[in-house]
């Protein structure tokens, strides 16, 4: 994809996905640019997707539990800890606090969804690119 940004008169710059730093380096790069009036960047961010499409795809047919776990070694969430961790920003005790405050974050935001109605069917094409109001 990043190759396709000079089709669009802006560079493109490809950035590790799964390294948190780098794309922080890579987005203010692209701000600063942005602000000194040069105008976009496209940064493409290139991750890996853990779990299966959908329910109904079964990814154990195209990808083996060893390039699973290589690529778990490679988490985001995981890299950042170690980092904070190694580098004093963060303690043991902080980073076990920090968890469980995102749980019950998560919690809250799950219970929240499931209490939720769904919305009335008449507003299906709200909000829809290129969709008209009749």
């Amino acid at each position: 994809m990043a190759a396709k940004a000079a089709g669009y008169g802006m560079p493109g710059v490809v950035v590790d996905g799964n390294d948190l730093l780098e794309v922080y380096a890579a987005a203010r790069a692209a701000l600063e640019r942005a602000r000194a009036g040069k105008g976009p960047t496209l940064l493409e961010c290139k991750t890996y997707r853990f779990k299966p499409h959908s329910n109904a795809d079964d990814d154990r047919k195209y990808r083996s539990a060893a390039e699973l776990e290589a690529w778990r070694q490679k988490d985001p969430i995981a890299r950042l800890e170690t980092y904070m961790l190694e580098h004093g920003l963060l303690t043991a005790a902080e980073l076990s606090d920090c968890r469980a405050a995102i749980a019950i974050e998560i919690e809250q935001a799950t219970e929240l969804a499931e209490q939720t109605p769904f919305p009335a069917p008449e507003t299906l094409h709200d909000h829809v690119y290129g969709s008209l109001q009749v």
